[in-house]
């Protein structure tokens, strides 16, 4: 079940058209030298000459798309770090994952990590909100899961579910409750950022430990 103290968030799991939006073939991956470049799907036109090698100026673009959305991917990933010190310390004073009380009560402070959509600042990245993320603002997301534990984090990072799903920039805290969070944030194609590895990025928190 997905609750949201902070928003009027609607589950994705729950909206097909949603769904299929974050499904749909938003970016175009283009492999060069065993690298990938993002291509905004509006520039497709200028990419491959008539010899269909790729033209100096799109290589250009693609390079300057790649760096906005590597540098919007880390600051979403900064947020995320922060909402998790936050909660960490809320955590640390009671001995357990924080009340739906004392979430309350952090609201606002947790919300201004979320308030802006990092993805729709830079004119090439904000051709790839298409549908209904065009403007809509990133959403802090809370999920209650009472089965989670250390074991499924570990899996998680690297097999996450597939409803795990969410507007560009949105920052999802997943809990059971008690003594044990993770965070993930949500990057340009709705779906978990990932390091290089293809790891996702996820921060976690054992109450216990702290």
């Amino acid at each position: 079940m997905h609750i949201s103290l902070f928003s009027s968030y609607v589950s994705v799991a729950a909206n097909p058209a949603l769904r299929r939006t974050c499904s749909s073939n938003l970016l175009i991956l283009v492999t060069l030298a065993s690298t990938s470049y993002l291509v905004s799907s509006q520039m497709t036109e200028p990419v491959l000459a008539h010899s269909g090698k790729i033209t100096p100026e799109a290589m250009q673009l693609m390079l300057v798309a790649r760096v906005a959305c590597d540098t919007a991917n880390d600051t979403t990933f900064d947020s995320m770090k922060a909402i998790c010190d936050d909660l960490a310390l809320l955590s640390r004073k009671s001995h357990r994952f924080p009340t739906e009380n004392s979430l309350r009560q952090a609201q606002a402070r947790l919300s201004k990590l979320v308030t802006v959509n990092v993805y729709r600042k830079n004119p090439i990245l904000i051709q790839e909100l298409a549908g209904p993320f065009k403007d809509n603002p990133a959403q802090l997301i809370m999920v209650k899961d009472l089965t989670l534990t250390d074991n499924q984090i570990r899996y998680f990072r690297e097999n996450p579910p597939s409803d795990w799903l969410a507007p560009p920039g949105s920052i999802a805290i997943i809990h059971n409750d008690h003594d044990r969070f993770l965070v993930w944030g949500a990057g340009l194609d709705c779906k978990p950022l990932k390091d290089a590895k293809g790891k996702v990025r996820l921060v976690s928190v054992s109450v216990t430990r702290l």
